[in-house]
Formats: C-alpha cells, structure tokens, sequence
C-alpha cells in the first residue's frame, strides 16, 4: 500500500508497520531498534531481582540480628555476677 493512498489519519499507523517491518519498534512515541528493547528488559529485570533480593536480605538480617540479641540477652551472664 503506498501513502498516498492513505487516508491523513492511518498515514502514522502505517509508517509505525513500515518501520517495525525493518526491525524497529515503536516505544512510547519513540522508534527503537529491537535489540534495544530486549536489553532495556533484562536491564529491568536485573533490577528488579536485585531490589527484591536486598529487600529479603535485610528483613532477613533484621530478623537474624533481634532473634541473637534477644538469645545473647538471655543466655549471656557477665563473669563478675553474683548469679551463677
């Protein structure tokens, strides 16, 4: 189909097709090449994992560190006490 036999309003569709025929995509108002997308996915999902992973992690030494103090807090006797 050419252009000039489009209608004005599907002349914008139809360079969005002609445009993802040759391997770039249309992202939020901006053409960008396929390969780009791809690694702006892994970049996000890289992300997300590693936001995930230090969110466990410091709940997890959170929890670690108030269940050894409560441990410590109850086990540990100072040497000089008169408690024995």
């Amino acid at each position: 189909m050419k252009i000039s036999t489009l209608s004005p309003a599907a002349i914008p569709t139809f360079l969005i097709r002609a445009q993802n025929d040759s391997g770039v995509r249309w992202l939020g108002g901006v053409f960008i090449k396929s390969r780009t997308i791809w690694v702006f996915s892994a970049i996000t999902v890289a992300r997300l994992i590693a936001a995930l992973a230090s969110a466990l992690l410091a709940d997890f030494a959170k929890i670690v560190t108030d269940e050894s103090t409560a441990f410590r807090s109850d086990l540990d006797v100072p040497r000089n006490s008169s408690k024995a």
